[in-house]
């Protein structure tokens, strides 16, 4: 019984996030996108996989034991609602000294909150099918935003500050970055799950997905 109510609540929690992100990409520009997909990278080496988060996980959350995936995705449920205390307190002005999280810029803290939803979104594959091609849609269009990477002046920003404001996660990789070419190195990992569907995109020339802003 309680695996059966814990798969109906993810499917509701998961449906929704996918709802949400699937709005917040089609207000982004191709650049913000971007920035999405290096910042994902990056939470998914230096935050996820160190607090035991499984690669496996993340790769084809389709073949993993249910579960298994509802204790991850608690994880990563919990780090985002403190994402969005600290963007909720970013917008008001308020921090004290018991916040947990150093104070981000609104614009960072949005971005990282996006980057975590985007992995919740793909672990929770398993809970909704019907939602299989707007997660495929998904990730076609962030694969699609590397083309302007190394364009992207933000992510150079991203480079020297965000290791610092993810200090109070301990990441194991919170020391500053020399260029943005170091981050380069992250973005590349696209889950196998979507892989012969964002190929099938490409090949059809349905690079905009998601229509840019």
């Amino acid at each position: 019984m309680q695996a059966w109510l814990n798969n109906i609540e993810n499917k509701v929690r998961v449906s929704v996030c996918i709802n949400d992100l699937k709005q917040d990409l089609e207000t982004a520009s191709q650049s913000q996108r971007a920035e999405i997909l290096v910042m994902a990278q990056y939470l998914r080496i230096h935050l996820l996989e160190q607090s035991g988060i499984r690669r496996t996980s993340m790769d084809n959350p389709l073949e993993c034991p249910r579960p298994d995936i509802t204790a991850q995705l608690h994880l990563i449920e919990q780090l985002r609602r403190q994402l969005r205390t600290n963007l909720r307190h970013v917008v008001r002005g308020k921090f004290s000294e018991t916040d947990q999280m150093p104070v981000c810029s609104h614009r960072q803290t949005q971005i990282m909150v996006c980057a975590l939803e985007l992995w919740f979104c793909t672990m929770g594959a398993c809970f909704v099918p019907e939602k299989h091609d707007m997660l495929c849609d998904i990730w076609t269009t962030m694969a699609n935003s590397r083309t302007c990477l190394q364009h992207t002046d933000a992510i150079r920003q991203c480079a020297r500050t965000l290791p610092i404001e993810l200090s109070e996660f301990n990441c194991a990789g919170r020391g500053a970055f020399n260029s943005a070419d170091e981050w380069l190195v992250y973005y590349d990992f696209i889950p196998s799950a979507f892989n012969s569907e964002i190929a099938a995109h490409q090949i059809r020339g349905n690079h905009e997905t998601i229509p840019a802003r």
